[in-house]
């Protein structure tokens, strides 16, 4: 496996909580390998509905802003920007908030810079918390998966991690000979 792979299995690891050995990332060589090895160890539900991991990630971001910072619920939305809610020097709460939502996987806060503009990382509560539940899925979904369900959240960290443009594999696609990892 190369470098490019063992990075990928390693993001799978940490978003479910899981372990794959060797042996069994040498197995997987598509998406839908991937699920299958999943499904038996996070359990798999058979009803149809989807949980939306970004909503319960931003309810909880809410709930932390409620309780820890002074802000009332309705000025807490998913387009409210992180630095109106934290001030300029975000960098320690959003640390804290890592902490106490326990989130192994963390994204960088957008940054200014006088020459640059705005880069990088995530901006508003929205953003952040669609990206932080793509990083820690597991966290956010503590119930057995549904295959569809997995099946989305998987590709979606498969494209983040590995640069591909959106919605143009699938769970069928070969990892090395459609999406040319090595």
């Amino acid at each position: 496996m190369g470098l490019d792979a063992v990075e990928l299995v390693m993001t799978y690891e940490s978003a479910f909580r899981v372990d794959i050995s060797d042996e069994e990332a040498a197995r997987m060589r598509t998406p839908q390998d991937v699920v299958d090895f999943l499904l038996p160890r996070l359990g798999e539900s058979h009803d149809s509905r989807f949980a939306c991991l970004s909503a319960r990630a931003f309810y909880q971001f809410r709930n932390y802003m409620v309780t820890r910072q002074p802000h009332s619920r309705n000025t807490v939305s998913p387009r409210t920007l992180i630095v109106e809610l934290f001030g300029p020097d975000a960098s320690e709460q959003w640390a804290d908030m890592q902490r106490r939502l326990d989130c192994e996987n963390w994204p960088k806060l957008k940054r200014q810079n006088r020459l640059l503009g705005w880069f990088g990382g995530v901006e508003t509560l929205g953003e952040a918390a669609a990206e932080i539940a793509m990083l820690n899925p597991r966290r956010f979904h503590p119930e057995p998966w549904n295959r569809s369900e997995l099946e989305a959240v998987l590709m979606r960290i498969t494209e983040t991690e590995l640069g591909l443009e959106p919605g143009r594999f699938t769970v069928h696609s070969r990892f090395v000979e459609d999406m040319r990892i090595d």
